[in-house]
């Protein structure tokens, strides 16, 4: 019906939370509201509408907060530049990894001289090169669980360490390719890593004994001259602290090393072997010690 040539309506909105969006609903008004019957049929049809639009609304405000809750959940996991996990998901990891009794490795790479790098060439440019980091790490070690534990340093935890020989050359190409990085605005800045290697529960059973044991073997590492690797164990009430000596024959210089300091075995893994005095033999592991292979295997005949 029409009043002077004008259709009049009434406007029904309700605005939705958490959103710009409004759901609207228009009645059209007649001179048969006068008609009870059709006001009571306009009253039902309303009450329907608000009925729905009331419900349409919960299910938008429900599903919304669940996916904010997503968002969140996931942002307190993570580390903001890197896209790795961050401290506290690490730290809730190795707890599991602990109370599941299980044997496993962390370890730690720092790079090297990066208080330098950012000193010299600003905040900006560290980013970048810990975002290439984290790129690479997540690439090259993606099948275990990496994270950024802050600053400069990355955790690399690895639960199955029967096979941490191969975890050993998968750190090896990982260094590598760091090693590679390359700034388009500075190219002279040159990005080396240290890598401190220990195993639960040997060397620590709780998150903070983990965290020293590794922490200390970096620090060895970095102490023989950077860009290098070490490991650290504790036996009992006994630690022992090392290093890594790249070979050509693994047998050969694990008899060597026996009969010469009547050494005993604490870890055979194939082609990496650890005696009780915390000394590591590595099979062609000549990144190690930043020496061409041709030179490393003379050495080791």
């Amino acid at each position: 019906m029409t009043k002077g040539g004008k259709e009049t309506r009434y406007l029904v909105y309700v605005p939705l939370e958490s959103s710009e969006w409004v759901i609207c609903y228009s009645v059209l008004v007649s001179d048969a509201f006068q008609d009870y019957q059709f006001i009571m049929k306009y009253e039902t049809y309303l009450l329907g509408a608000v009925a729905m639009v009331l419900t349409v609304t919960v299910l938008y405000i429900f599903i919304v907060n669940k996916k904010e809750r997503r968002v969140l959940l996931k942002r307190a996991d993570y580390d903001s530049l890197t896209g790795l996990y961050n401290r506290r998901k690490l730290t809730e990891e190795i707890k599991r990894y602990l109370k599941a009794q299980s044997e496993f490795g962390l370890a730690i790479l720092d790079i090297d001289d990066f208080k330098k790098i950012n000193d010299t060439y600003g905040h900006p440019i560290g980013d970048i090169i810990l975002k290439e980091i984290g790129q690479i790490l997540r690439d090259n070690l993606g099948e275990y669980l990496v994270g950024r534990l802050g600053g400069d340093e990355f955790v690399i935890l690895i639960e199955n360490v029967q096979i941490i020989n191969i975890v050993i050359q998968k750190l090896e190409l990982t260094c590598n390719q760091i090693a590679k990085i390359k700034i388009e605005e500075h190219p002279d800045i040159v990005v080396t890593c240290s890598c401190g290697l220990a195993v639960a529960p040997k060397d620590g059973e709780t998150v903070a004994e983990l965290y020293k044991a590794a922490d200390s073997a970096l620090y060895i590492a970095k102490s023989l001259g950077k860009n290098k690797l070490a490991k650290i164990f504790k036996e009992k009430k006994m630690r022992y602290t090392g290093f890594v000596i790249s070979v050509k024959d693994i047998n050969a210089s694990k008899k060597f090393y026996e009969e010469l300091f009547d050494l005993e075995v604490y870890q055979d893994y194939g082609i990496n072997i650890t005696f009780d005095c915390g000394l590591s033999l590595q099979q062609d592991f000549d990144w190690l010690i930043n020496i061409e292979k041709e030179k490393i295997i003379e050495k080791s005949k």
